[in-house]
Formats: C-alpha cells, structure tokens, sequence
C-alpha cells in the first residue's frame, strides 16, 4: 500500500527495484541505490561487488553454504517449481506482479 498510496512521510524515503534487476545488473542498481541514499560511491564498491558477485578462482567446488555465486544464473529457476504452484503464486500475487512489471508465466505457456 505504501507504493500505490504513500502516506506523506514515506514520500520519497523509499525506493523499490526487483531482485532480478540487482542480479543481473548489480553494478547500476547499487549505484542508484547509493545515490538515493545520498552515500558517495566509490571505486571500493565496484571492487567489492565484483569480489562478492563471483566465486575465487581457486574455488572449485559448489557449496550451498558459500558466500559466492552467480545470481543472474539462477533468477529463473523458480520455473522449475510444479505448474500448480505457480498457478497459485501468480492467482494470489497478480496485481503485485503488475504493478511491478513481471510477466505472468502462465501466459508465456501460450
């Protein structure tokens, strides 16, 4: 409710980006969100971001338990969910993935 009808102290205090677009675009979305935020950005951050968005090279083992992976790899994995389920997220959160620009998986289907 505080996107569709912000009341007057939220107004401008907030900012809303998906997950999708931080993961595959890291860089700007941090930068955007450091200039809402009014922080300087500095090269340290593109260097930390680039440490952390990528496993060390001597890594050669998956873990579930690492600190490191590669998020623009698994942003639709979710697609691998049963039908059913989908069905019903996309039934309950309709309007929510509208108003943030997500296509709807069952129209994809057809």
């Amino acid at each position: 409710m505080g996107l569709l009808f912000p009341p007057p102290w939220l107004k401008d205090r907030s900012k809303v980006f998906r997950y999708e677009d931080l993961a595959v675009n890291t860089v700007n979305i941090a930068r955007e969100l450091y200039r809402f935020a009014g922080f300087d950005w500095s090269k340290s951050v593109d260097k930390w971001i680039s440490a952390h968005n990528r496993p060390p090279s001597n890594t050669k083992e998956k873990s579930a338990y690492s600190l490191y992976r590669n998020d623009s790899h698994v942003i639709d994995k979710w697609e691998n969910v049963p039908e059913d389920l989908i069905k019903v997220v996309e039934e309950v959160c309709s309007d929510l993935m509208e108003m943030l620009g997500y296509d709807r998986w069952i129209n994809k289907e057809k």
